[in-house]
């Protein structure tokens, strides 16, 4: 029999989905000739295995992903015989009911090359097609064939290339499960997991990946080092940790509230290559709210945060990230200012970047605490050198009336955790202080163990504490100020200098360069207290340290 293009490009797409799912491609290829459809129903996902190298423990991070798929149906429409060059157009690939399990496991240390698919027929399937008898093409095809470097292995690959670059793909019924080990570092004390399974849930009721087609060709027969330009939509995201004990008890703890959201994507390399390179993921804030508004759902994300969702963040944290490199802080910081800038020019041997614009975002801290940031940027690179948040506007209040408002705020996370805000624009505890002015210059960071806090401006305060409170009040707070609560982490603060009034008798004192030290204890906190000057209508005092 002489094989024609349609026949060809069948063989290669049965050839293609035989590779990412458990099926029979012999028995796919007899109706896509004259369908132009496949339909496939409960089909297994075949194994994939990926490696990070070096996380931020030490170790290496083995990643293997299975999953199912209740239906994958692949479309498209014929355009052999035309001016075009490529014989397929339209196509879209539907899967539906998709359920991926992401397992994370711990090993040794391996080497770079150990972040490529373990699977290598997986990167090279396009140089075997064993469907098709290269003696039988016809003269059309052959003519087309002579044109492209490699023969028939070329000319099929590069047209399966443009297939892939082409299609839309949709999910719907989208479900991630990422499984962590039991536990990650027994004999780190800063991090305690609990017993049992744990998973981060991923889902979506619908995802789409529009192809806008690829720049202009390169000089090089390789398409894929071209820029492919890409719109992805995701409808209702939502993202959960469900805890598994051993007497196989569940329990759900919400991380996002369902969330709409649409992003641009160039992609240099193979479409679906892996994220750790060649990526630039910018998202489109007019698109997301317009997602938002047809599914009568948010534009702003609502995050929880609490302890299981801490403890879990900070494990994947150390399975997926690099170890950081202090020595190149500096450096980070300005990358992480300078990414503002939008650029064209994407390499498939850079890090991928991902930038995340939002109207806003609200976080919700063991259900009685709430911070709401607006006009948020989020910046990522895969390797890890840039982690930050920054917003125009920062507020926090609680149930029990506490109220602070923070303008521009950066927050980075590597390599260390630190949080610039340049102005505290109010801050209010009932029965306790008030600001009486912003303050400009605080920088709070977390670098080992020990939470730093540094203000560079004065700070005025206001005691609210009136004098004519009930004996009984009085003495409830003295003793509670002699026995401090255990602090979560050593606190390093220092404040430029700061001044506190009292708001019962006008009464003021002045502090320069205080410094105070808050170490945990057993059951208590110990706190040592240094400052140059101390005034007030009675007293000055210099250089005074107090434990």
């Amino acid at each position: 029999m002489v094989n024609g293009p349609k026949r060809i490009l069948s063989s290669a797409i049965a050839n293609a989905l035989g590779e990412y799912f458990d099926v029979d491609a012999t028995s796919i290829e007899a109706n896509l000739i004259k369908d132009a459809r496949i339909v496939l129903k409960h089909v297994a996902l075949k194994k994939q295995t990926s490696c990070v190298p070096i996380n931020s423990v030490g170790n290496s991070t083995v990643i293997t992903v299975t999953g199912s798929v209740e239906e994958v149906s692949f479309t498209w429409a014929w355009s052999v015989g035309g001016s075009d060059q490529q014989w397929i157009r339209d196509a879209v690939l539907t899967i539906t009911g998709a359920k991926f399990a992401c397992h994370l496991e711990h090993d040794e240390v391996h080497d770079a090359d150990a972040t490529k698919i373990t699977d290598d027929k997986h990167r090279d399937s396009l140089s075997d097609f064993s469907f098709v008898n290269p003696a039988k093409i016809d003269a059309d095809a052959q003519k087309e064939i002579k044109k492209e470097p490699g023969g028939i292995v070329g000319y099929v690959a590069r047209q399966v290339k443009m297939v892939i670059d082409m299609l839309t793909l949709k999910m719907v019924g989208f479900e991630l499960r990422i499984v962590l080990p039991p536990s990650l570092v027994p004999e780190d004390k800063n991090v305690e997991l609990s017993d049992g399974s744990r998973s981060i849930v991923i889902g979506a009721y619908e995802l789409e990946l529009l192809s806008l087609g690829r720049d202009d060709t390169p000089s090089t027969s390789d398409v894929t080092m071209s820029v492919l330009q890409q719109r992805l939509s995701l409808r209702s995201f939502v993202t959960s940790i469900v805890l598994n004990d051993n007497d196989e008890n569940t329990i759900e703890h919400p991380i996002l509230e369902p969330f709409s959201y649409c992003t641009d994507v160039k992609r240099v390399g193979e479409r679906f290559g892996g994220f750790l390179t060649g990526l630039d993921v910018k998202g489109v804030v007019e698109s997301v709210q317009s997602i938002a508004d047809s599914l009568r759902s948010t534009s702003g994300l609502t995050l929880h945060l609490g302890n299981v969702q801490t403890e879990t963040i900070m494990q994947l944290g150390m399975l997926v990230l690099p170890p950081p490199s202090k020595s190149v802080e500096s450096e980070r910081y300005a990358s992480s200012k300078s990414s503002t800038t939008v650029t064209d020019s994407v390499s498939i041997s850079d890090s991928s970047s991902f930038t995340f614009p939002l109207p806003s975002v609200s976080l919700v801290l063991y259900e009685d605490t709430r911070f709401v940031v607006t006009d948020i940027i989020m910046r990522y690179k895969a390797d890890g050198s840039v982690c930050s948040i920054e917003a125009s506007k920062m507020k926090y209040t609680t149930v029990s009336g506490e109220q602070a408002v923070a303008s521009h705020v950066l927050l980075t996370g590597r390599p260390t955790m630190k949080m610039k805000i340049e102005c505290i624009d109010s801050l209010y505890i009932p029965d306790s202080v008030q600001l009486s002015k912003p303050v400009q210059g605080t920088e709070i960071s977390y670098e080992g163990d020990v939470l730093m806090v540094r203000v560079d401006d004065e700070v005025d305060v206001m005691v609210l504490i009136k004098n004519d409170v009930d004996n009984d009040a009085t003495s409830a707070r003295q003793t509670n100020a002699t026995a401090i609560p255990p602090a979560p982490c050593p606190i390093d603060m220092a404040i430029n200098m700061i001044t506190v009034r009292k708001d019962a008798d006008g009464s003021s004192m002045k502090l320069k360069s205080l410094k105070l030290y808050a170490n945990p204890a057993h059951d208590s906190t110990q706190v040592a207290i240094q400052f140059d000057d101390f005034k007030n209508q009675m007293l000055s005092l210099s250089k005074a340290n107090i434990c």
